[in-house]
Formats: structure tokens, sequence, C-alpha cells
């Protein structure tokens, strides 16, 4: 089981967190034994992680589990982080690659060397969503195969951004066939993304409109920027029904009824506190729905239960659907 797994890491690691740290400060090889046995602590667990170690932020050290930017293994990689100890002098703990604090690195790929400053980057920026799109080229690419391409491509963000912020920042990544005449260098593009990090809110509501298949009209409020990399933990969506109780002719609630159900739901999400995150809310034709991020076994099932047994008039339907993937957002 991963979190037995996890537990068992932990329980290693006082063990051998000094020898690694003695050994990288005095620039000796790491023994055989050692990595051999980091490599299975990390494998049980999940065989699909990859692990490395690096100059710290703030400690000496740090050590990095990393799901090569599977969602699931990041939920996975999140909790091994989180069950573990706080950084110290020596050693601080990530669950994903962190940037390179070098802008001038090189990477070989299939016998091929990308240097990062030959990438040239054609950006555009979504406001609403909070992201950046990114169109690349690097002249090494005349030479690769598409999938060459693409692996270059995203290990030099990992290295450029952090595995994370790439997720975070970064919306439409594209290969461009040509060199583009108004890009920009890779060292701007970091300063870009650093730059959206620090003015970005997490919250950029907008107003959609639908309509079901009989034609009646569907009123979304959904919050474009909320994003998986910034929750890692919420891997449940969470919805939760509510009937109308007053309507108007074409079954859309009444003013009074709107505020009603909105100040429900403000009630709710101050309870539900940092344990939720919320996604949006559906209007239709006889009910409200409210649309959550939870994470699994945490606190939030419990919060809403209590909330809906203090207001046992609105019979709320509450459904909980493991999607760690982040797949069951219905909006763009």
């Amino acid at each position: 089981m991963t979190l037995q797994a996890i537990d068992a890491f932990w329980k290693w690691w006082p063990t051998v967190g000094d020898t690694f740290a003695r050994t990288f400060s005095a620039g000796e090889k790491v023994p055989d034994d050692l990595i051999e046995a980091m490599s299975e602590h990390v494998a049980d667990i999940h065989p699909d992680l990859e692990w490395e170690f690096g100059p710290g932020r703030e400690s000496a050290h740090h050590l990095c589990l990393s799901g090569k930017g599977d969602p699931l293994l990041r939920v996975v990689t999140a909790r091994w982080v989180k069950r573990g100890p706080v950084a110290d002098a020596s050693w601080e703990f990530y669950g994903s690659r962190q940037r390179s604090p070098k802008t001038d690195f090189a990477l070989n790929i299939a016998g091929q060397r990308v240097d990062a400053d030959q990438y040239v980057f054609e950006v555009s920026e979504d406001e609403l969503c909070e992201v950046i799109h990114v169109r690349a080229f690097h002249p090494a690419h005349e030479s690769m195969d598409d999938g060459l391409k693409e692996e270059a491509l995203f290990l030099s963000l990992d290295n450029l951004l952090g595995e994370d912020a790439l997720e975070r920042w970064l919306g439409r990544i594209e290969i461009a066939k040509e060199r583009p005449s108004s890009g920009i260098s890779h060292v701007a593009l970091r300063s870009h993304v650093d730059d959206l990090a620090a003015r970005a809110h997490g919250e950029r509501w907008a107003a959609l409109r639908g309509e079901t298949d009989d034609g009646k009209p569907i009123f979304v409020l959904a919050n474009m920027a909320l994003k998986r990399a910034a929750h890692l933990l919420l891997d449940m969506h969470l919805t939760i029904e509510l009937p109308l109780l007053t309507r108007t002719d074409n079954g859309l609630p009444t003013s009074e009824e709107g505020a009603r159900l909105d100040a429900l739901e403000d009630e709710l999400i101050k309870s539900l506190g940092t344990h939720a995150a919320l996604l949006a809310r559906e209007t239709m034709t006889g009910r409200r729905t409210i649309h959550l991020r939870v994470m699994e076994g945490g606190p939030a099932s419990a919060i809403v239960h209590a909330w809906s047994e203090r207001h046992p008039e609105r019979r709320a339907i509450v459904t909980a659907t493991m999607d760690p993937r982040w797949e069951l957002r219905k909006w763009p």
C-alpha cells in the first residue's frame, strides 16, 4: 500500500540522510548500496517514480521524487512530502523536479545536444485562465522526430521552470516549425512566468451560458484560474445538488431564492476553509449544483454533511467522485 511504503521510507530516511549529506558535502561518490536502497524504497512507493538530489534553497541539499508529469503520481509525491519531516539545515524535500538554479544548461537527448539558450519562444498570455501559451523553436529540432522534439522541450522546460510551474502557468505548448520573428529567450520566458505567478489571483470567474438537450438554459459561474497544480491533494470532485424551493416560470430561482442560495454557498465555503476549493456553481431548471474539489479521506465530507443537516429543507444530494486528474471539470 502506498501510504505504508511512504511511512516505511520516512522511517528509513533518518538512518541514511546524514550519510548522503556528508558524502555530497565532501564531493565524494555515493556508495552503490545506498543508491540501490534509495531506488528500492522509492519503487515500493510506486515503480514509476523517479528520484534525484540537488542543492537546496534554504537547506544544503534537496531530495525530490518525480512522477514525470503524471497527475496521479503527483498526488502520491505530494503525500510523500506531507508525511515527511520539515526541512532542516541539511535537507529539504519536494514532490516534483525543481528548476535549475542556472539558465545556461544543456541536455543530451538521444545523442543530440540541446542548449537551452538556443530556444526561442513565441508567447501569448491568457489573463482569464492565468496561463501563458508558448510555441517553441530550437535549431536542433531539424534533426529530431516529433517524439524527441517534445521530450527535449519538456525536459528543458522542467529545468527552466520546475515541474509544478510548468503545469500551473503554461497552457498550450507547441513546437514551431520556423523561428518566430518576435520570439523571446528562455531567460525571458522564466521571467514572464515568474511575473505571472507573482500577480496571479487563482480566482478568475466567468459567467457562462448554455442549454440542455431540450433547449432549457444553464447558467454557470466558473473559476477559470483554478488549477490542479495549486491543489494537489484535492483529488475528489464533490457535487452538492440543491433543489429550488421557489422558481420563476422558466424554472430558474427567483431573486429571493438566488440570494438564499448564495448565502448557503457562502456559509458552506467558509466552513470548509482550506479543505476545499470552489470550482463552479451551475444553475438550471429546478436546481443549483455546487462543484467542489476536496481531498479523499479529508474532513470536507463531514463538514458538508453537518452543513446539510443544518438545512434539511434543502434535501441536498451530495455526490463524491474520485478524479485526481480533474477530468470532470466541464468548462474550458
